[in-house]
């Protein structure tokens, strides 16, 4: 009978061990239901830096040394702090800074980076809450213009994101919305699909040393462009860089690591993208330190009169996957999905 109880409550341990959350999400604001847990930063952004099956690994590039601690400082001066995950940006990335007068030296030189403070690390109210969702309302920021309301809504076909931005100043602007989520390119690898007549564009990211920095490779496998996991432009390369710019020919993008298949469904703009952007955009960049894909999606360019707005929203859903890791087994199998 002792040695029956004994094992009773060694398995009973093990089962409490099973479910405990992974270490660092104690720190955030968490969605579950009985397929996915979502993690997010509501002090920093308002961002999403978990998604993951009920029983899975994180799928998003994310330092969970970082959400247990305080953000960023949110100031016209405010450097770039990386805390990856998913975050809305706005374009066009030229404009960030022309708008405003609060740093003149950003302004004079129409300064690409950082994005605006307040959007990306300003802290989010909490304005609504359940188990499975909640909506959070950002400040108004003094760089764009704009603030933004962000809900998320775990339902039983997945994660639901809708952003909405209003132009909280007293002057006309002109921007639109753009989901960025980031992986770890190491061992993610994205893929999207292109229409029967369309194409695509470059922008890779140039030095003074061509030597040390290159574009990456990209190929084309059925109907889906892809930048394989061990892509490279030469040996002897240091730091890869590239963004590939384009139109899809389905209202998805995929981006499939040796254990998961993570769908973006997203709405294809009828509008055109701010200027220099296209609907979707990949980057990825290399370094012996690490990797970085993002994988983005824009709305249509709009501008706004005071008061009015304009939202952005996607879902998104995760598939097993036991695959080989290859770029056609894995192209397969998204294509798969939407047989």
């Amino acid at each position: 009978m002792r040695l029956l109880l004994l094992i009773l409550l060694v398995l009973s341990g093990l089962g409490c061990a099973e479910r405990t959350s992974p270490a660092g999400e104690e720190h955030l604001l968490l969605l579950q239901n009985h397929d996915y847990v979502v993690g997010l930063l509501p002090k920093v952004g308002g961002r999403v830096v978990v998604f993951r099956r009920i029983d899975g690994d994180n799928v998003l590039l994310s330092d969970p040394s970082q959400w247990g601690q305080a953000g960023p400082e949110v100031s016209a001066t405010s450097s770039w702090t990386t805390y990856n995950g998913h975050i809305t940006w706005i374009g066009p990335q030229d404009d960030w800074w022309t708008k405003q007068d609060l740093n003149t030296k950003r302004k004079e030189k129409a300064s690409r980076w950082p994005p605006d403070p307040w959007l990306v690390f300003g802290d989010y109210a909490i304005s609504e809450q359940s188990p499975t969702s909640v909506v959070l309302t950002g400040p108004s920021s003094p760089v764009s213009g704009l603030a933004l309301r962000k809900q998320y809504d775990l339902r039983d076909d997945g994660l639901h994101v809708s952003v909405t931005a209003t132009n909280t100043s007293d002057a006309e602007v002109s921007w639109d919305l753009w989901s960025n989520t980031r992986f770890d390119a190491r061992d993610t690898a994205t893929y999207v699909p292109l229409p029967e007549k369309g194409a695509f564009w470059i922008d890779p990211f140039r030095t003074n040393s061509p030597l040390k920095r290159g574009p990456l490779f990209y190929r084309i496998i059925g109907t889906h462009f892809t930048i394989p996991v061990d892509s490279s432009s030469s040996p002897g390369v240091e730091n890869h860089n590239v963004k590939y710019f384009m139109d899809p020919g389905a209202p998805y993008l995929a981006a499939v690591s040796p254990s998961d298949c993570f769908i973006k469904h997203i709405t294809i703009a009828e509008g055109k993208p701010a200027p220099a952007h296209g609907r979707v955009e990949i980057y990825n960049h290399r370094t012996a330190r690490g990797a970085l894909l993002e994988v983005e999606h824009h709305g249509a360019y709009t501008t706004l009169q005071a008061g009015d707005s304009m939202s952005l929203s996607e879902r998104w859903e995760l598939h097993p996957y036991t695959g080989d890791t290859t770029p056609e087994a894995q192209a397969a199998f998204v294509a798969a999905l939407f047989e």
